[in-house]
């Protein structure tokens, strides 16, 4: 009997620790058309996975780490992980993206302005658990989108957003997890 108990654990658990994008589409099903400000889906659990055909394809150098935030005084800091929002320059030419971090109730904000070699990305952690608003712009052109962090993205899991800048066309996003099964009642507000 313990065997069989077993089993069933370890096929639940080996089946929930797949890695999986989360689709970028808002709750009315349509995508950010990349000039608006429309944000990702708020938590892992209200996303479908997605079908976008350039999720096959991703950021191939990261070439500047930025932190957001501390890891100070983050309770239960296991159950509480930083997340991480990449922003790459999918185009064939360098270019300036400027990237605005925003955390709710007056906690860690950044603003920056860097030039993006072709086919590069910055990660930015944010360290601190909390709700975000990150903006990404290409000054030169004018299109920007916005990307919603939910504090519940911030649980036991890896988890990440993407946010691609081709060289023409929308900005697109896509988010994704670890989507393991937490214990239940860790996440903790800061």
């Amino acid at each position: 009997m313990k065997r069989r108990s077993y089993l069933a654990l370890l096929s639940t658990a080996l089946g929930a620790g797949c890695v999986s994008p989360l689709d970028s589409t808002g709750p009315d099903g349509r995508q950010p058309d990349g000039t608006g400000t429309e944000a990702t889906p708020a938590s892992p659990s209200s996303a479908e996975r997605s079908t976008d055909a350039d999720d096959a394809s991703g950021p191939t150098r990261v070439v500047e780490t930025i932190a957001v935030g501390t890891r100070e005084g983050v309770e239960n800091p296991g159950d509480n992980g930083p997340h991480g929002v990449m922003v790459w320059n999918a185009g064939s030419n360098a270019r300036e993206i400027a990237v605005s971090v925003r955390a709710a109730d007056d906690g860690p904000s950044l603003e920056r302005r860097n030039e993006y070699a072709a086919d590069t990305t910055r990660r930015f952690e944010l360290l601190t658990p909390a709700s975000y608003t990150v903006e990404i712009r290409v000054p030169v052109d004018g299109r920007q989108t916005t990307v919603g962090v939910d504090r519940n993205w911030f649980d036991c899991n890896r988890s990440s957003h993407r946010v691609r800048v081709p060289g023409v066309g929308p900005i697109t996003s896509t988010a994704s997890s670890t989507l393991l099964a937490c214990p239940r009642g860790t996440v903790t507000e800061s």
